[in-house]
C-alpha cells in the first residue's frame, strides 16, 4: 500500500526513538531510560503519552499487538523494535500506517490479539462503544486494552467550550471540530459493563508551566506521576487519562 511522506519533525522524532531503542538494556520499561533521554518538556509528554503506558503492558516477543489510530507510526516502530511483537498499525488517513480502516469496523477475525492500544483515538470517535465492542472481540481472553483519553477535568472546561486543539489556540480540532474528553469513572464502568476488568487506571501528562523551565523538575514529576495520581488534585490539572484493561471471555465466546 502507498504511504505518503512523514512530515520532517515527526521522521525526526521516529529516528530520535529508533536511536533509543538501539541502546536498550533487556526492559524498555525501566527508569534506566531517563539516564538516555534528555528529559525535557517535549520529551516528557512523548513518556506520559505513550511510550511509558505501552511499557505497562509487558509485551512479549512474538505478540500480536494492533495499535487503532496509528497516525505516522511512531509507537508501531518502538513496539516492533523495542518488543520484538507483530504489530499492525491502522488508521482512516493514509499515513504510515499498514492498513486504512475503521475503529469501529475492524477486519480481523475473533481473537486474533494479544493486545490493542488506542492513544488518545477514541476521542475522535462518536460511536466509542461500538469500537470498545469491536476491540473486545479482536482480542483474545485476557487480551489488554491501552487507552490514553483526554481528561475532563474543570481545567480544560474552556478547552471542551472553545475547541483549542493541540495545533494552535483559536484552531478547530481534527476530524471536523469532534473531540469528546473522559471522565474516570464514565470510562471505566463501560469498560465494565463490556467485560473488560480494570487493572490499572490514572491521571497522567500533568500540565504546570514550571516543567517548561526546569527540566529536573520534569524529570521529578515523571518519576512520581503515579503518587501525583492518587492525589485529588490530579484530575484537575491533568490532561490525560491512562486506562489497561483485559478482555475477560467465557470459552464459548
Amino acid at each position: 500500500m502507498r504511504k505518503c511522506k512523514i512530515p520532517e519533525r515527526e521522521e525526526n522524532e521516529l529516528r530520535k526513538w529508533d536511536e533509543i531503542v538501539e541502546k536498550a538494556p533487556d526492559k524498555f520499561h525501566t527508569f534506566w531510560w531517563l539516564k538516555h533521554v534528555k528529559m525535557d518538556y517535549e520529551t516528557y509528554l512523548t513518556y506520559t503519552n505513550s511510550i511509558y503506558p505501552i511499557s505497562l503492558l509487558n509485551i512479549k516477543k512474538g505478540w500480536k499487538v494492533l495499535d487503532i489510530g496509528c497516525g505516522w507510526g511512531r509507537d508501531l516502530n518502538i513496539i516492533r523494535k523495542a518488543y520484538g511483537a507483530d504489530v499492525i498499525g491502522i488508521d482512516i488517513q493514509i499515513q504510515n500506517n499498514d492498513i486504512i480502516a475503521d475503529g469501529r469496523f475492524l477486519c480481523f477475525k475473533d481473537n486474533t490479539f494479544d493486545a490493542v492500544i488506542a492513544i488518545t483515538t477514541l476521542a475522535f470517535v462518536r460511536e466509542e462503544e461500538k469500537m470498545l465492542k469491536e476491540i473486545w472481540r479482536v482480542l483474545k481472553n485476557n487480551g489488554k486494552l491501552l487507552l490514553l483519553l483526554y481528561n475532563s477535568s474543570p481545567s480544560l472546561f474552556l478547552r471542551k467550550i472553545l475547541k483549542i486543539s493541540g495545533a494552535g489556540i483559536w484552531t478547530p480540532d481534527f476530524y471536523g471540530g469532534y473531540r469528546k474528553f473522559h471522565n474516570m469513572n464514565e470510562i471505566t464502568s463501560l469498560l465494565k459493563s463490556l467485560n473488560f476488568r480494570i487493572e490499572i487506571a490514572y491521571y497522567t501528562n500533568f500540565a504546570v508551566l514550571l516543567l517548561n523551565r526546569f527540566p529536573k523538575f520534569v524529570e521529578w514529576v515523571f518519576r512520581n506521576e503515579s503518587r501525583i495520581s492518587k492525589m485529588w488534585i490530579a484530575r484537575m490539572i491533568a490532561k490525560r487519562i491512562v486506562v489497561i484493561a483485559r478482555a475477560e471471555k467465557k470459552k464459548d465466546e
